[in-house]
């Protein structure tokens, strides 16, 4: 990024700086990584690099739930719908579906909620990559519980095959403590008792508080 800064191409710079912000996310620098993104952000809404921008807001929004900021994650949310009705990408409305759902739950709207997690459903269609499937699942539970539905036994098998994929990778903590409430709601308490133990002693990355 610093060679980058001495060429004075600032589109360019907007790539190099997503690219260290996932880097940091991954090396658990979450304050360098939300302060690259943010930096690629004011660059990208500058230059009109929609695809960038939307990234970087997508970025944001996914970073600040992990600190279950709920207002940030609503701001992030507004400013990357914003560059996504330009560009009408489905996988990135799919994605803001999905943080929107997340901000809609978290302010007790569950109608709308339910909606905005639909909507993400049909958009992404059958999820391949484990992240944005954990992501989804952990959802899917949370509503679940937060409606007093049963959870079906498909959705507490693909917990545990989540968890064994994805333990050791970082900002998993919402989605670990969802499983967790996935199996406890589902009178699974012991098994929601050692995957929380094994997540805390022996896979997560963070090194800050739960």
């Amino acid at each position: 990024v610093a060679s980058i800064r001495e060429t004075e191409s600032e589109p360019l710079l907007c790539r190099y700086l997503l690219r260290a912000a996932h880097v940091f996310e991954v090396g658990d620098r979450l304050d360098d990584s939300l302060g690259f993104a943010r930096e690629a952000f004011s660059i990208a809404e500058r230059f009109s690099l929609c695809n960038s921008a939307c990234h970087a807001a997508r970025r944001l929004g996914w970073a600040y739930l992990d600190r279950l900021s709920t207002n940030d994650v609503a701001l992030w949310t507004d400013k990357g719908e914003a560059w996504a009705n330009r560009t009408q990408h489905p996988a990135s409305i799919a994605d803001l579906s999905v943080l929107r759902a997340e901000v809609a739950l978290a302010q007790g709207s569950l109608g709308e909620a339910d909606a905005f997690f639909e909507k993400s459903r049909l958009l992404w269609g059958p999820l391949k990559h484990p992240r944005a499937e954990a992501h989804a699942l952990a959802l899917k539970i949370a509503l679940a519980v937060e409606k007093r539905e049963e959870i079906v036994a498909v959705d507490l098998d693909e917990i545990w095959r989540l968890f064994r994929t994805l333990a050791n990778r970082s900002m998993l903590d919402l989605a670990i403590g969802r499983f967790a409430l996935g199996l406890a709601a589902s009178g699974r308490n012991t098994d929601a008792a050692r995957m929380i133990h094994d997540y805390l002693s022996m896979f997560r990355r963070e090194r800050g508080p739960v």
